[in-house]
Formats: structure tokens, C-alpha cells, sequence
């Protein structure tokens, strides 16, 4: 375990109560050597779905109008059709991929250190993918935490599908609060040589039991909810072939307003290093 002390940034704190749904344990990821060969993206697993939601599609939209070095993809998962960004690494071949997993409610790309990470990752030669998790209420009705949750995985999973469907493997998960649970209980439920790290960011209160793969949690030391919930992580780990480290950046609070460059660049450095 190596515990690592830097200097600022900021959190973000999202709560959402999280389901049940999660593949089962024997599941298995896409094999890398499959899929389509000429790498279109689409995630081959997936059988034809509607119509993209109304909300999403709004969304889409208004990035279409500003959206810097990415290209909006519509991803499906056999439920719906989702919205996601995807940014070229720059490097041929590229290092691996980046997941951001935004929160069940939260617009893809809307935080500025998502926004910063996901430029600056592509720069240095990863692919990332940003993905749009379910909007609360959209199609016109309430969904309760269960299915939101669901629909949450299914989109996980498509958007790793979507990566290896390019032949990228190496891929490293970023998300906080409920996307980081629900990584994490993604990774522990159908563990993977194409999953190789997990970065989580702020407030998340889920154990690591189970996940083997390296770990980077990054707090802000203004956010007491993150701080408590990474000191009883922390404390519960024993003996843990692959390794957990912290970051904690000083002066940072929920959010990392103001401290986004920093924690990318940390980030960056950690895949370069770990992965």
C-alpha cells in the first residue's frame, strides 16, 4: 500500500443509492480478438434499440456547438442507445483507454476536470470515453434507483465494448461517487485482463474487497465527507497484491474547482506509471 501526499484540487460528492443488477460473477468482458474488424466502434454485442432519449439528444446537441477534440458516438446496449464522447489518443498505437464514468444524473462532459482529463489523457496518447449515464425521469417517467442503476452497468459495459471493438485494451476506469460504486462493484463482478486500474475521485463509499486491479483515490483536503470515507477504506485493507495509493490535494473541496489541472496531470502520471 503506498500512500502519497500532493498539493491541490478539488471533489465531488454526488450521493445516489445504488441497486441491485450487476453482471453475474461468471460473466465475461468482450474478447479483444473479436468484433469487427474494421474497428467502426459499435458495440457488437448489442442488438438494434430505439430511439436515442429526447433528453440526450438535447445534450448531443448543445455539445455539437462547443465540443473541442471529440466525437459524439451513440452507443447501444440492448435497453436504449446512449450518448457518449469519444477522444482519439494521439499516439498510434495508443497507451490503452479511459473510461469516465460520469454519475446516474450528471451531463457527460459537464465537469470541468472531465472535460480537462479527457483532453489531456488524449494528448498523451489514451483514447477515453466519456459516457452519459442515465438522466432521472427521462422518457417521461420516474425510474426508481434499481433500474437507474441497471441501465447505469449496461452502459458500462457497452462502453467498454466500444473500446475493445477499436482494438484498445488496457483500460483504466475513472468516476466518483455513485459512478465509482458502480465501476467498482462492475470490476469486482466480472474481473478482466482488459480492466487494468481504477481512479476514483472524491466521496465514494464503496470497499475494495475483491478488486484486483491497482487503485488511485484522489480527495480534496476541504472535503471531510471524502476524507472520512477514504480513511475507512484504507483501514480495512490488508494484505493487497495490487497497489492503493492516495492522493490528497491540499486545499481542494467537493468538486476540484480551481484544481483540475493539477489532479489530471497526477492522474496522467499514475497511468503512465501503474498501468
Amino acid at each position: 500500500m503506498k500512500v502519497v501526499f500532493r498539493r491541490s484540487t478539488t471533489t465531488i460528492a454526488l450521493i445516489f443509492v445504488l441497486g441491485a443488477a450487476f453482471p453475474s460473477a461468471g460473466a465475461t468482458l468482450p474478447d479483444p480478438q473479436s468484433g469487427d474488424p474494421g474497428g467502426s466502434g459499435q458495440a457488437t454485442a448489442a442488438p438494434t434499440s430505439g430511439i436515442p432519449d429526447v433528453r440526450e439528444q438535447a445534450v448531443a446537441k448543445r455539445l455539437a456547438l462547443s465540443l473541442l477534440r471529440g466525437e459524439i458516438s451513440w452507443i447501444e446496449t440492448g435497453e436504449d442507445k446512449f450518448l457518449a464522447i469519444y477522444r482519439t489518443a494521439t499516439h498510434d498505437p495508443a497507451h490503452g483507454g479511459v473510461i469516465i464514468n460520469a454519475p446516474v444524473g450528471a451531463t457527460v462532459d459537464s465537469l470541468p476536470l472531465y472535460r480537462i482529463l479527457a483532453r489531456s489523457a488524449a494528448a498523451a496518447g489514451w483514447s477515453v470515453l466519456s459516457i452519459q449515464q442515465p438522466l432521472p425521469g427521462s422518457r417521461g417517467v420516474d425510474i426508481d434507483n434499481a433500474e437507474l442503476t441497471s441501465r447505469a452497468v449496461s452502459r458500462l459495459n457497452a462502453g467498454i465494448a466500444y473500446l475493445v471493438d477499436r482494438r484498445i485494451e488496457n483500460i483504466v476506469i475513472v468516476g466518483d461517487a455513485a459512478g465509482a460504486a458502480i465501476a467498482i462493484q462492475y470490476i469486482v463482478a466480472q474481473p478482466s485482463p482488459i480492466i487494468s486500474g481504477f481512479v476514483g475521485l472524491g466521496a465514494w463509499n464503496v470497499p475494495l474487497d475483491g478488486m484486483d486491479v491497482p487503485v488511485l483515490g484522489i480527495t480534496g483536503t476541504r472535503d471531510l465527507r471524502a476524507l472520512s470515507h477514504q480513511a475507512m477504506r484504507m483501514a480495512k485493507l490488508k494484505t493487497r497484491a495490487s497497489p492503493v495509493e492516495v492522493l490528497k490535494v491540499d486545499g481542494a473541496g467537493p468538486g476540484f474547482i480551481g484544481y483540475e489541472d493539477f489532479v489530471a496531470k497526477r492522474i496522467r502520471g499514475w497511468l503512465e506509471r501503474v498501468t
